[in-house]
């Protein structure tokens, strides 16, 4: 579709949809993150009836989230959590810029009534649900710490000592074991280790991302935005949704699940920035479901001068 808009698909769709999936086709472009969190498209979702936008990145910082959504921690000790975060993965210049979207994105959205729940589950790596608590119980204590004093500064060395603190107690009462794992940087993985990692991710989609969406929306009408390969044909996740959605609601007026794949103006199959795995996606039919919308958006519509930054290239597990 390339004369609608997307706050023009959500009015349209908005009103019946229990889950708009909204497919990012390419990470690197960082206008198709703006046109989602863009005031007007927020709007239009509390407008339609959303209650939330989910964005893919790591579940286990959902405190940091919620603590800058609700003014308790200041916007330097949101954004330098979110840096810290995803340090061990990315470049400075894109921990950066993906820290000051995601602090716009909760500014915009607590305008207008919406909360933003991250859903990323990151699974498919060595000892993840190790990694999934042992984070999750550092994010809150230090984002408790960040609220008990405003002037508090979130440096490295704080965040490695906290996460030191909580995995030794973890080990003490016997809930964790010594992590071994460190993923490698993108740049530095093999193709081999890229296709893998990626398999694996994709392999657990319908079965770990959709119930954990389901979860965490708590029975309210969610837009999620996502890479578009995770809610790809051969995945279900809409479909899984679905059915996950009708079985706990059987009389809800909202009974469908949506999926709308945004792209450039030019773009045709996106890659996330990740050329060397398109032939594996293309295996699992990705975007090319008869049911999803595919929307073009015109440069006009992306703001590209705003340096936001789509959530789904940079988090990676902590060392």
């Amino acid at each position: 579709m390339k004369n609608e808009t997307l706050s023009a698909l959500i009015d349209n769709f908005g009103p019946t949809t229990q889950y708009l999936l909204l497919g990012d086709t390419d990470h690197d472009n960082s206008g198709i993150a703006n046109a989602v969190s863009s005031p007007k498209s927020l709007a239009a979702m509390k407008q339609a009836g959303f209650e939330n936008l989910m964005i893919e990145y790591f579940e286990n910082s959902r405190s940091i989230f919620d603590a800058y959504a609700d003014h308790k921690i200041t916007r330097d000790q949101f954004t330098d959590l979110l840096k810290h975060t995803t340090h061990s993965a990315t470049s400075k210049a894109r921990d950066d810029d993906l820290a000051n979207w995601a602090a716009d994105l909760i500014d915009n959205a607590r305008e207008v009534g919406l909360r933003i729940i991250p859903v990323d589950g990151n699974e498919g790596y060595h000892n993840a649900p190790l990694q999934n608590e042992r984070n999750r119980r550092s994010f809150s204590r230090l984002a408790d710490m960040a609220s008990q004093s405003p002037d508090l500064k979130i440096t490295r060395s704080l965040y490695l000592e906290t996460l030191d603190d909580v995995r030794a107690e973890m080990m003490a009462d016997g809930s964790h074991e010594e992590l071994r794992y460190k993923r490698k940087r993108r740049s530095e993985q093999t193709e081999f280790e890229q296709l893998d990692e990626f398999q694996k991710r994709m392999a657990m989609d319908q079965t770990s991302l959709a119930p954990r969406i389901h979860a965490l929306a708590e029975g309210k009408p969610s837009v999620v935005f996502y890479g578009n390969w995770h809610i790809s044909k051969k995945m279900d996740v809409d479909e899984t949704l679905k059915i996950l959605h009708e079985k706990d609601n059987p009389t809800s007026t909202r009974s469908s699940t949506t999926v709308i794949n945004i792209y450039g103006e030019n773009d045709s199959l996106g890659d996330a920035g990740m050329a060397e795995i398109r032939g594996f996606c293309r295996e699992f039919e990705c975007a090319v479901h008869p049911e999803h919308i595919n929307l073009y958006l015109k440069d006009s519509d992306m703001d590209m001068g705003n340096k936001g930054f789509s959530p789904s290239l940079s988090p990676a597990p902590t060392p």
